[in-house]
């Protein structure tokens, strides 16, 4: 405990540090909170006028409101212009999945008139098939003034946040936020588990495109439907474990030419396209640290790009590699669909289950071409609703040393029966549809090229999502 307590202590001790140096040093966040407020194309309350003239329109009201709910995702407790707190996710408050069923979610936020500096984040659910409440509650003090909420750019926070919730290992990035509508493809199948987990954060942006996080966590995963933690005993019987923790450190670089973002209330979409963004991170496990029971290390890295095609379109691209080093049991291993979400190139992989391939090193390449003055263009109706066509390439490739192959005497947890390795020959698939099709659908086909003998394969599927 005492080693805890000090590597706390010193962490709390350096973030003083270098947030005082950043404050006494620049004022990159009171020029950025200046250049928002002065911006009038940023309209952080209501995007629609409510009157016509002198007269009030209801109509337009209701407009008002059901777009802020889609684009900010959260609806204000009280005035809009007074209001303390946030009521939200909205669009997380029913939802699906195969380990819960059916799922009711309520959360809130507060904003910067409940505190300048301090803002309190969390959420109840509960799934109706496990019959669990899952809940998660964050504290950020901002080191910035910011206008409405803490997520304004550039970042200057440290927080402390719990959560206890269901953890699709195989489909959500280890630290990304745990806000899917739903899990509830054919490739979800057996790959969800549960997870709580307490975090110390420290994020730091710069208005010259330079970005920094870095964190200390402690987290327990228990097993979910479809799978369990079992390992290898003597005499080949079935050991049975209750759960498995981790105790890490990390830090995460980002470096984005001229960054630049629109804001919205709690969202802000990203202006710099056309320009790379790089990412690397490193995370430190210790055994015996907060409870961890392994030892290893994740390094990973990105780059993801926009290109424009002149008027017929644009191809959005993101690569990357990951490499873990350790011996550590199925949960922490590496699977294509398991990456940070991207601001540009975001496509998921459709055909393979989530745990069909696990490996310790893994190469991804993702691709989306978006027409724009192509050919659906000139079809009137189409052109109306802003219907484009839609071209996508995945491909990953992962390699699992024989050290994290499940035996008697490294005692990992046995595979489920879905996962598999992959050979010299890596997973590729593609799609072809459109999105935007009656304004809000995207429609399309996606077909698997390679391990399509694989005993779970999908060898192709049809999908239809909406999109706002």
């Amino acid at each position: 405990m005492k080693r805890i307590g000090l590597a706390v202590a010193l962490y709390l001790s350096w973030i003083t540090f270098v947030s005082g140096q950043i404050l006494s040093g620049e004022s990159a966040a009171d020029d950025s909170v200046y250049q928002i407020q002065q911006n009038p194309s940023v309209d952080l309350v209501g995007r629609f006028p409510v009157k016509v003239g002198e007269r009030f329109m209801p109509i337009l009201y209701l407009a008002d409101t059901l777009v802020n709910l889609v684009l900010d995702d959260w609806f204000p407790l009280g005035d809009p212009q007074t209001n303390a707190f946030d009521f939200g996710r909205i669009q997380t408050i029913p939802a699906y999945n195969r380990l819960e069923g059916f799922r009711l979610r309520a959360g809130f936020a507060s904003t910067a008139r409940f505190h300048p500096h301090l803002f309190l984040k969390g959420y109840m659910a509960y799934g109706f098939r496990d019959e669990k409440v899952k809940y998660r509650g964050e504290a950020t003090w901002s080191f910035n003034k910011p206008i409405y909420c803490e997520d304004e750019f550039p970042k200057n926070n440290l927080s402390i946040l719990y959560e206890n919730d269901i953890y699709p290992f195989a489909e959500l990035h280890p630290r990304s936020s745990n806000d899917a509508v739903l899990y509830m493809y054919k490739r979800s199948e057996g790959a969800t588990a549960y997870r709580n987990f307490a975090e110390l954060r420290y994020e730091k942006e710069t208005l010259w495109g330079f970005a920094w996080q870095t964190w200390i966590r402690t987290s327990t995963v228990m097993p979910g439907d479809g799978f369990s933690f079992t390992s290898i005993g003597a005499d080949n019987e079935s050991i049975s474990h209750e759960n498995l923790k981790t105790g890490e450190v990390g830090i995460l670089l980002r470096y984005t030419p001229a960054e630049t973002y629109y804001q919205y209330r709690r969202k802000r979409l990203l202006l710099t396209y056309g320009k790379p963004i790089f990412t690397v991170s490193y995370t430190k496990g210790l055994n015996g640290f907060l409870g961890g029971s392994f030892s290893y290390a994740r390094a990973e890295a990105t780059v993801q790009e926009r290109f424009v095609i002149g008027d017929y379109g644009r191809i959005d691209v993101s690569a990357g590699v990951q490499k873990i080093k350790g011996t550590i049991p199925f949960p922490l291993l590496l699977y294509p669909n398991q990456h940070n979400r991207n601001p540009i190139e975001n496509s998921a992989f459709y055909c393979t289950p989530a745990i069909e391939f696990a490996g310790d090193e893994q190469y991804t390449l993702r691709a989306t071409f978006i027409g724009n003055q192509w050919l659906l263009y000139r079809v009137p109706v189409l052109k109306k609703w802003g219907t484009k066509e839609l071209i996508t390439f995945r491909m990953a490739y992962s390699k699992l040393s024989d050290k994290n192959i499940p035996t008697l005497e490294n005692g990992l947890f046995i595979f489920p029966e879905v996962t598999s390795v992959m050979k010299k020959t890596p997973y590729i698939e593609a799609s072809v549809g459109a999105i935007n099709v009656m304004g809000f659908f995207r429609v399309e086909y996606v077909h698997r090229f390679t391990y399509r003998n694989n005993p779970h394969a999908i060898r192709g599927s049809f999908r239809l999502d909406v999109s706002f």
